[in-house]
């Protein structure tokens, strides 16, 4: 008979090896919380519900004139080449003389 793969209990933590470190998630990487050496769970909820709150959405007010911006500045464009076109065909059609 082969032995069993995994142990149904825990590991016991040898003599003299060092006490195992407590599983931090990495999502807390770089977080204000990740610096504090004592997590509860009570912590972690509060953080969860901290990232809850921030918005997703990417657009904020100052985003929105922006894009407006961006999609006037062709029609700008094309509407003042048209008009400098206008001006300097009156311009040089009443030079020539027509």
């Amino acid at each position: 008979m082969a032995p069993p793969t995994s142990r149904p209990w825990p590991r016991r933590r040898r003599p003299g090896s060092p006490p195992r470190r407590p599983l931090r998630p990495q999502a807390l990487d770089g977080s204000p919380i990740a610096a504090r050496p004592d997590l509860s769970l009570a912590d972690l909820l509060a953080y969860e519900g901290f990232l809850r709150q921030i918005p997703v959405w990417p657009f904020d007010q100052a985003t929105w004139p922006r894009l407006a911006l961006y999609l006037l500045l062709p029609f700008g464009s094309w509407l003042g080449g048209a008009l400098l076109e206008r001006l300097l065909d009156a311009l040089l059609g009443a030079a020539s003389g027509r």
